[in-house]
């Protein structure tokens, strides 16, 4: 598994410097080099999350893990790139670890999305699905919450209206996500 990992990870490496190259085809010198600094920190900062994750998954006794430390590591790594445009109508304003919950707080333009017609139960459906799917890149929050006895929160707030909409993941629901 790991030489799988290692392969994907020069694959990747390989294809950013592609990426990298033809881009630079385009540049002026110093747009060149701003450019460089910036893709070579993300795909470094990638290949670290990488490199995080696997050795952090790849732990035997998961019990000895310090969620808490891991969990407010993550908060403020995130914290470091917020707020952040989502999509059109949503803006990821905060992230923050509180008492009894992972708390994803998010700013919804409400000129653009009717809050009042906004299924939540929908939402969390798919926020499960997908956090099932993506369990190894978000096995720290998840685990985290459930050994912490912690809920993931994601909080909507209208921008305009003030109006707020939310939902929990609750430990046993992250629990039965779990591969």
């Amino acid at each position: 598994m790991g030489n799988k990992n290692s392969t994907l990870s020069r694959l990747l490496l390989f294809v950013c410097t592609i990426v990298l190259f033809i881009a630079g085809k385009y540049c002026t010198s110093k747009v060149k080099e701003v450019n460089s600094q910036k893709y070579y920190k993300e795909a470094n900062e990638a290949f670290a999350q990488i490199e995080r994750v696997k050795s952090i998954s790849s732990e035997k006794e998961s019990e000895t893990w310090d969620y808490d430390g891991l969990l407010t590591e993550e908060v403020e790594r995130f914290n470091k790139k917020l707020p952040q445009k989502v999509d059109e109508v949503s803006l990821w304003d905060s992230y923050t670890l509180e008492e009894d919950a992972l708390t994803y707080h998010y700013i919804i333009d409400d000129k653009k999305v009717d809050m009042n017609k906004i299924d939540i139960e929908i939402i969390k459906e798919n926020m499960l699905k997908d956090y099932k799917k993506h369990y190894n890149e978000m096995i720290i929050s998840i685990e985290g919450c459930i050994a912490t006895n912690r809920c993931i929160r994601y909080r909507y707030t209208g921008e305009t209206t003030k109006k707020e909409l939310e939902f929990l993941l609750l430990p046993s629901e992250l629990q039965s996500i779990r591969p």
